[in-house]
């Protein structure tokens, strides 16, 4: 499962459930979450290992 939240603490993603073995940057992938709006300049923090700044380059968000 993949997740997201608002700065605020609000719940503003959650994908399907993934068994099995899945990489962080397919789960990225296939959740949808790459095709929802997203902030020019926001950022995204992520567990550190989570290799998908060059997927978050072309929204115009950076990856801490």
């Amino acid at each position: 499962m993949f997740g997201g939240m608002h700065p605020t603490g609000q719940v503003g993603f959650v994908s399907q459930l993934y068994t099995g073995n899945i990489s962080d940057r397919e789960l990225t992938v296939r959740s949808g979450f790459l095709n929802m709006p997203h902030n020019k300049g926001a950022m995204w923090l992520v567990d550190k290992g989570f290799q998908i700044a060059d997927l978050a380059q072309p929204l115009g968000v950076s990856v801490l």
